[in-house]
């Protein structure tokens, strides 16, 4: 698995600490990074009454793609 996918997975969920590595990672990798972040926002959007309650990635995706 390659970083980037790492450090998506990292930041998917809720976590108690802050993931510099995983945030340095993708911000590094911007463009391979972007259509990762667009189907994280699309999937919040499309499954905002089911999504669950920990999952952070359509956050992280709006403030990264900002």
């Amino acid at each position: 698995m390659s970083k980037l996918k790492e450090a998506i997975e990292e930041i998917t969920y809720r976590s108690k600490y802050f993931l510099e590595r995983a945030f340095r990672t993708i911000s590094e990798n911007r463009e391979e990074a972007i259509p990762y972040l667009r189907e994280a926002v699309k999937y919040a959007n499309d499954k905002r009454t089911e999504i669950d309650e920990d999952y952070q990635l359509h956050f992280y995706a709006l403030y990264l793609l900002g």
